[in-house]
């Protein structure tokens, strides 16, 4: 499916709660394995494959599968901080994803950051950003060019 998108087309963030760090959405912040949601115009033509004039898109909560590569920060609630996940996703070329969590993220299978085991399999819910340009989020440095995930909830798999 080939997506057109036009200046002034809407992005929006489907799970707005979740998001924070705040962090924008916008044609800067897709990328590869995001789950968007786009409303518009479709066109079904023989010859190609669909195209759409978009006049939204959402940006989706998904889940990401990976493992603990290294913590980078845990807050004095034990809950709040951040760590670098390993995906085992090929769509992100096992590309590294910093995930970002707060007070209200959920954990499951686990009291917090610290008690993450680095050996077991994670399932981090949120809304994954791109960041274009390097950049500090919530005390965070972020390299240019990391997807990070702001996290609804941390599953451990045992």
């Amino acid at each position: 499916m080939t997506v057109n998108v036009p200046v002034g087309a809407n992005f929006q963030i489907s799970a707005r709660p979740i998001n924070f760090a705040n962090l924008p959405f916008d044609p800067t912040s897709v990328t590869v394995g995001q789950e968007l949601m786009v409303h518009g115009q479709y066109t079904l033509t023989a010859d190609q494959p669909t195209v759409v004039d978009a006049n939204a898109i959402y940006l989706r909560a998904q889940t990401m599968q990976g493992g603990l590569s290294s913590l980078i920060n845990v807050g004095s609630d034990g809950m709040s901080g951040a760590f670098w996940l390993g995906t085992c996703s090929t769509l992100l070329q096992n590309a590294p994803v910093v995930v970002l969590t707060n007070s209200q993220t959920t954990f499951v299978n686990v009291f917090g950051l610290a008690e993450i085991s680095p050996q077991a399999t994670l399932l981090v819910r949120g809304l994954p950003f791109f960041v274009n340009g390097a950049a500090v989020i919530r005390d965070i440095p972020v390299p240019a060019g990391t997807v990070v995930m702001v996290a609804r909830q941390v599953h451990q798999i045992q």
